[in-house]
């Protein structure tokens, strides 16, 4: 499924984003006696035809239907049903700050523990702790269903927090160990380390952990080099069928979130599991600048072809250059 592609790029984008700001007037709150508003700051000015949102999968509600609800005068601040709306409305665009101290932590409201940290994997940034990450905005994105503090990453992720009743379910390594390499920088899909990554699928329940690894085409396992795990025999990606003429070639920008050569791209493929996906990517990185002996691109082996054609062909060069240079002792020596 794209859309968890989708919803993990948008999350670990925004996993660079420290702070929003906790001194005193930096979040303008309004009077919870005050008729309900589509954002929840007073600073806020609403947006009603966003060209950006947080949330990037399907909803029947857009920025004008928010407001046109909220302005009936029915429901006032502190309502619960007003802040959903502001949540919503902070989702999908219309507004650029979420209803702040509204999703508690913890599911059922218990204390949880501020100075326990959120291992988000930024490379930028420090881990948050708990009490700083109700005030940074990826905490407040949604998988799947927004307007709903349920489906958020601050409560998805609440176990982080020691909070009753709630534990972890989905893990990056299907032991539950840590990976070996949670450095190990992912500049292709997620644009973070393999500590984001295993952040992001720890927010998924068991039951929707069950084939997610599978739907991003990439053995995260075997890249984040999981203890005692090998990838099973899915195909293989070759960036260069013919071998590869500028390994150490930098191809990445400073936009890009890791300075990455072409023997790193192909590092990365072989941990590729399936043929649009391994053509999709290693293209971009051959229009980057990585180039191939022969001139080719990236291919897709079957399972069970995991030989490469370049490791072959270079055995039979030798061969040959070997065969040639009998020849030319035995035509010296005649």
């Amino acid at each position: 499924m794209m859309m968890f592609v989708a919803l993990s790029m948008v999350f670990i984008a925004l996993s660079a984003i420290g702070v929003n700001g906790q001194t005193e007037g930096a979040i303008v709150q309004r009077d919870p006696n005050s008729t309900c508003t589509i954002c929840a700051s007073e600073t806020d000015t609403p947006n009603m035809d966003p060209t950006f949102a947080w949330f990037q999968g399907n909803t029947d509600m857009t920025c004008s239907d928010i407001q046109a609800t909220v302005s009936t005068g029915a429901l006032i601040q502190s309502d619960g049903q007003c802040k959903d709306y502001q949540l919503m409305a902070f989702q999908i665009g219309c507004c650029t700050m979420p209803p702040y101290e509204y999703c508690s932590v913890c599911p059922d409201g218990s204390d949880y523990v501020r100075s326990n940290e959120v291992p988000i994997g930024s490379a930028d940034m420090a881990n948050p702790t708990c009490a700083e990450n109700v005030y940074r905005l990826a905490s407040y994105i949604p998988q799947f269903t927004p307007g709903t503090c349920e489906d958020t990453v601050i409560q998805r992720g609440a176990f982080y927090c020691g909070c009753p009743n709630v534990e972890q379910q989905c893990y990056l390594c299907p032991d539950e160990q840590r990976p070996t390499n949670p450095e190990r920088g992912d500049a292709w899909v997620f644009g973070s380390n393999c500590e984001g990554i295993e952040f992001l699928l720890s927010l998924y329940t068991t039951e929707e952990c069950d084939g997610l690894r599978n739907d991003y085409g990439v053995d995260y396992a075997h890249f984040c080099k999981c203890p005692n795990y090998e990838k099973e025999d899915t195909g293989s990606c070759v960036l260069c069928d013919g071998g590869m003429a500028n390994p150490n070639f930098v191809y990445t920008t400073e936009e890009d979130p890791f300075e990455r050569t072409c023997q790193q791209a192909q590092d990365f493929a072989e941990s590729i599991t399936r043929e649009n996906i391994c053509i999709r990517l290693m293209e971009e990185v051959i229009a980057k600048g990585c180039n191939c002996n022969d001139g080719t691109g990236p291919v897709f082996r079957a399972e069970g072809q995991a030989t490469t054609d370049a490791a072959t062909s270079s055995l039979t060069n030798q061969v040959s250059v070997m065969a040639i240079l009998a020849l030319l002792v035995q035509g010296f020596l005649a």
